[in-house]
């Protein structure tokens, strides 16, 4: 992930009498839209991968001054911020959603598999445990889905 250097030195060597609301607007900006860029697609399942950018969150928000000396965690919660992969769950759950309400262009090709069993307890919406074999299918964005635990809608 390429990312400006000019940006970074705006970020970091910019006046130091910047306040809370000034910092977080550019990295709100700046940096953020580098991550949410087409999430869903190039989410990274390394665990090193996702330590790497979420202390690219770290570092940001240590420019703050007035929140500096905080631990990340309350640092964040001050700001308003979440963690980086609390954000890409939630963007994969309206993802999700918007797959099975059909209200996504690609709905109709069947993306995600739903249960058409109604004789089992639950609702309608329950999506098909997939299996795979290789790597490539297994991080795949559906095979992601159906295997973790995290996607419960209610019809």
């Amino acid at each position: 992930m390429s990312f400006n250097a000019d940006k970074s030195k705006f970020l970091h060597f910019g006046p130091k009498n910047f306040s809370n609301e000034i910092v977080l607007n550019l990295y709100k900006q700046l940096v953020r839209p580098h991550f949410d860029y087409a999430d869903q697609a190039w989410s990274p399942f390394y665990e090193n991968d996702k330590f790497l950018l979420e202390q690219v969150q770290r570092r940001a928000t240590r420019l703050i001054p007035e929140v500096r000396h905080l631990p990340y965690h309350v640092r964040l919660k001050h700001l308003g911020l979440t963690i980086l992969e609390l954000k890409r769950i939630r963007g994969n759950m309206l993802q999700v959603y918007k797959f099975l309400s059909e209200r996504n262009p690609l709905s109709s090709c069947n993306y995600l598999k739903v249960q058409g069993n109604s004789r089992v307890r639950g609702h309608c919406k329950k999506l098909v445990k997939s299996f795979a074999k290789l790597d490539i299918r297994k991080f795949s964005f559906s095979h992601k889905l159906s295997t973790s635990g995290i996607v419960c809608l209610s019809g």
